[in-house]
């Protein structure tokens, strides 16, 4: 089956913790960046060696314009205090990090870090 959203990827601690308000700040700044999300699940991830609890958001293809999307990600990650957000566009077989500071790199495959939303949701 044809994937036709975009994978959001964001961890929710800052620095070593999560903050109170995380998920509900992570997923308000995702809508105030104009993507909207259609679906979503939770999976634990980790970050330099840290587990933390992590948000996969489902946004449409409409709201994703690839030159223009990997800014406003990169903004995204700065505006929560994160490091990166991982994107996976439609069909991709890896993660795309958009770290804050503007730096776009391939990062892990799909076989390694799966999404956690189910497939007959997307």
């Amino acid at each position: 089956m044809r994937r036709e959203t975009v994978i959001l990827s964001i961890g929710l601690n800052t620095g070593k913790v999560e903050l109170p308000g995380a998920l509900a700040r992570a997923i308000k700044e995702t809508i105030r960046a104009g993507f909207i999300p259609e679906a979503c699940g939770m999976t634990t991830g980790e970050w330099e060696g840290i587990r933390e609890r992590t948000l996969h958001l489902a946004i449409g293809r409409q709201s994703f314009h690839e030159n223009a999307s990997f800014a406003a990600f990169a903004r995204l990650a700065k505006c929560l205090a994160q490091d990166c957000v991982a994107v996976l566009g439609p069909d991709a077989g890896a993660w795309t990090l958009a770290y804050a500071d503007g730096v776009i790199e391939r990062g892990g495959d799909v076989a390694d870090f799966p999404v956690a939303i189910p497939a007959e949701v997307l």
